[in-house]
């Protein structure tokens, strides 16, 4: 069966609809001696047949059947051999999801702390206020009674003074 990477009419990998890089299930990608991705049958890029890079048929690569990096035949990303944009691509992903990690982890020691400070902050506030009015409430009822009494004690005593002198 032969292998459809992009359906397009204007894919410059697969002419005239026969698939030069996958005949009957054999993945061969370029059939030449001088294959600097295949060397010694030993592909790098796909180990027993699964493709680490291409999963379920869904390239994140190669989008709406536009090549782009392979134009004209030219391949502008290895020159030489050297992959310079594998290794680019591979070291900004590998840092971005380290940095993410790190930042992640981070944020979370800080978001932690924060919050830690703003919630000690607002239990403050709330038990300094809750306590100022439980005080305030406490205190407005027992100078109440005082007062209450001491009135009540006054009076009496001038009650008592009066019936004392008649």
């Amino acid at each position: 069966m032969v292998r459809k990477w992009l359906e397009n009419g204007n894919n410059k990998w697969l002419e005239n609809g026969n698939n030069k890089w996958l005949e009957n299930g054999n993945n061969k990608w370029l059939e030449n001696g001088n294959n600097k991705w295949l060397e010694n049958g030993n592909n790098k890029w796909l180990e027993n047949g699964n493709n680490k890079w291409l999963e379920n048929r869904n390239n994140k690569w190669l989008e709406n059947g536009n090549n782009k990096w392979l134009e004209n035949g030219n391949n502008k990303w290895l020159e030489n051999g050297n992959n310079k944009w594998l290794e680019n691509r591979n070291n900004k992903w590998l840092e971005n999801r380290n940095n993410q990690r790190l930042e992640n982890r981070n944020n979370q020691r800080l978001e932690n702390r924060n919050n830690q400070r703003l919630e000690n902050r607002n239990n403050q506030r709330l038990e300094n206020r809750n306590n100022q009015r439980l005080e305030n409430r406490n205190n407005k009822w027992l100078e109440n009674r005082n007062n209450k009494w001491l009135e009540n004690q006054r009076l009496e005593n001038r009650n008592n003074q009066r019936l004392e002198n008649q």
